[in-house]
């Protein structure tokens, strides 16, 4: 049995692409399965080496090219790299009936190319398991479905779910890593959509933060609209107008400088003026990007929360299981899962300044006592799933 990992839109060291690799490949290892990768044939080669795994720079497209301005255009786009994804798919050579095949981050062109191609191997398939995740604004209501009719890829993801094959007899299972993310997808695909542990929650013990100081607010990542970047100039001007917060700090990471470059430009001109805020660009390592979440006091996540009602947040549940406090959209599926595990953290409803930095200043000014409480939610998370491996769990369900 070999594990065989899928991303056509692995190409740089940093994001959840880079990241997920990283630590699925090492559950992999611990579970005692040979490992291969196959991933965008941009690839550079320090991320090979890094990874120190047989790395194939294999597939010539990525699935966020599929993306248009029309839904019609959208739709043009998405059967032009399913064809093309499932020609790569075919010709992908050695792969025996005992394999597990894991399609990281699946969008609608690789999720209809991967149904073909299983279909294709009949009874002679090995276990495949694709994770779905993207943002999505459609909202269910029992059978009826809300759209929020802004965002063409829920368009495209009604469609595909409309054509999609049905599973039946097709040794192929749908994962996500959040409960509500999954009821949603199941609905929107007409098939099961599986719940797993996700492999980025837990990566060390958490520590208590209560008693600090100095206060670091964060956030970090590939920083987008969706992401509520172009609220982080007016949450700083917040936060530079309390008299009482020469104790708090910020930490501003992205990844994709470039493609922000008003924002980071602005950001960049208060830092220059206030030595409490400090700007980081460019990718991380996994080292780098775990001492980046382990150097946060509070985990500011100022999102959409139409955008992140059916999406959960990473950076949202490394922060809680660091041990530092979390700031989210209240309608959030990472709401939803803090609440699950008694998380201190705070919410805001209106996708607003004010109402972001309202959640903020009452974590910071009671700072102490979110942080206690939240360091024993996420002792309790971590000694249950410390020992979590998602290939295991694979083994476990689906072979």
């Amino acid at each position: 049995m070999r594990f065989i990992y899928l991303d056509c839109s692995l190409k740089e060291l940093s994001g959840h692409h880079y990241n997920f690799c990283k630590r699925i490949i090492g559950m992999a290892e611990e579970a005692g399965l040979p490992v291969t990768v196959l991933a965008n044939n941009s690839l550079p080669a320090d991320l090979a080496d890094e990874m120190k795994v047989n790395i194939v720079p294999y597939f010539r497209f990525s699935a966020y090219s599929v993306l248009r301005e029309t839904v019609r255009d959208s739709l043009r786009a998405t059967e032009t790299v399913r064809r093309r994804m499932l020609e790569e798919l075919r010709g992908i050579s050695g792969i025996g009936q005992d394999d597990i095949v894991y399609v990281n981050s699946v969008l609608p062109s690789q999720l209809l190319a991967v149904t073909e191609w299983v279909s294709e191997m009949g009874e002679k398939a090995p276990t495949i398991v694709a994770e779905v995740f993207y943002k999505t604004y459609i909202d269910f209501n029992e059978s009826t479905y809300e759209e929020n009719g802004r965002d063409f890829s829920d368009q495209v993801w009604l469609y595909v779910g409309d054509i999609l094959p049905s599973p039946e007899n097709m040794n192929f299972r749908l994962i996500s890593f959040n409960s509500r993310v999954s009821n949603i997808y199941s609905r929107i695909l007409h098939q099961p959509v599986f719940t797993l542990t996700d492999p980025l929650r837990v990566l060390a013990a958490p520590k208590n933060r209560a008693g600090k100081k100095k206060i670091t607010i964060g956030l970090g990542g590939h920083q987008r609209h969706a992401k509520g970047y172009h609220h982080l100039e007016g949450i700083i001007h917040s936060f530079l107008r309390e008299r009482d917060w020469d104790h708090v700090c910020f930490r501003i990471h992205n990844s994709r400088p470039d493609q922000a470059q008003d924002i980071q430009r602005s950001l960049h001109q208060l830092a220059a003026a206030d030595n409490r805020i400090e700007i980081l660009e460019g990718s991380c390592s996994g080292e780098e990007w775990n001492a980046f979440i382990d150097s946060l006091d509070i985990v500011l996540c100022p999102y959409e929360p139409g955008a992140y009602k059916g999406s959960w947040s990473g950076l949202a549940c490394e922060g809680f299981s660091s041990g530092a406090p979390v700031v989210v959209p209240n309608s959030s599926a990472s709401a939803e899962f803090l609440l699950n595990y008694n998380a201190s953290f705070e919410g805001f409803d209106d996708w607003t300044v004010p109402s972001i930095f309202e959640a903020l200043k009452k974590v910071v000014d009671h700072y102490d006592e979110y942080a206690s409480r939240n360091y024993e939610a996420a002792s309790a998370f971590y000694e249950n799933e410390k020992g979590a491996n998602i290939v295991k769990e694979i083994i476990e369900k689906f072979k």
